[in-house]
């Protein structure tokens, strides 16, 4: 079943496959959830602008980014069903040539790994390459990780949510903060975690600058935001 969203500003189309889990539920609370992350989605408004989207999920954002500012993206999500209606959404948007979907999770690593897939639904998040949870996962899933920097692309923005391993996904990407071309980033934090919050101090060494901080609908979580 196709969902439409429009966006209340410019007035274009997101289509969204939805049907199963809680993927429609990602697309009808897209205005709502993090309304920090349309506003600097926004921003993208240069014709080399182009988004790496790390935990890109069914894509929502990545979608905004490529129908909405006409942003190039790349969208990481290593989850099975995820990924498949990612792909479902980009080619109901006739993105295909301007979203790059590819099943890989971030880190600071490269290699086979295995995905401890929190819940087993269409849309959940939460799931973990390297984190321990205390609770024992419903699957686990082959998957690939990879270091950013072993992309060898040059974005000119970066937008990480990963449910816990922010840090060592920025950990694998130091080659590409040193790309002068990368102007902004977005991570979801958790306030709990001083590996976390050490992260402003790890951007700061490559002359970033946090201007932002959005709580989100999570207690105890916000979406930090940087610029040079």
């Amino acid at each position: 079943m196709r969902h439409e969203e429009k966006d209340p500003v410019t007035g274009k189309t997101i289509n969204f496959i939805v049907g199963g889990g809680i993927s429609k539920k990602r697309a009808t609370s897209m205005w709502r959830k993090e309304k920090g992350t349309i506003a600097w989605l926004r921003t993208m408004t240069e014709p080399e602008d182009n988004l790496i989207d790390v935990g890109a999920n069914v894509g929502v954002y990545s979608l905004f980014a490529a129908v909405v500012m006409d942003c190039r993206a790349l969208a990481l999500e290593p989850e099975s069903q995820n990924f498949a209606r990612l792909n479902q959404n980009i080619q109901a948007n006739r993105m295909s040539g301007q979203i790059w979907a590819y099943p890989l999770a971030a880190s600071d690593e490269t290699g086979p790994a295995q995905l401890k897939v929190g819940r087993l639904i269409l849309g959940h998040s939460g799931h973990q390459i390297h984190r321990r949870t205390k609770s024992k996962p419903d699957h686990l899933q082959g998957s690939w990780e990879i270091r950013i920097d072993d992309l060898n692309l040059r974005p000119t923005h970066i937008k990480v949510d990963v449910d816990g391993d922010e840090p060592r996904v920025m950990a694998g990407m130091a080659e590409t903060l040193e790309n002068p071309q990368l102007r902004s980033v977005q991570i979801e934090i958790n306030l709990g975690s001083s590996d976390h919050i050490g992260l402003d101090a790890f951007l700061r060494g490559y002359d970033f600058q946090k201007y932002e901080a959005e709580t989100t609908r999570t207690k105890g979580f916000e979406n930090w935001r940087w610029r040079r």
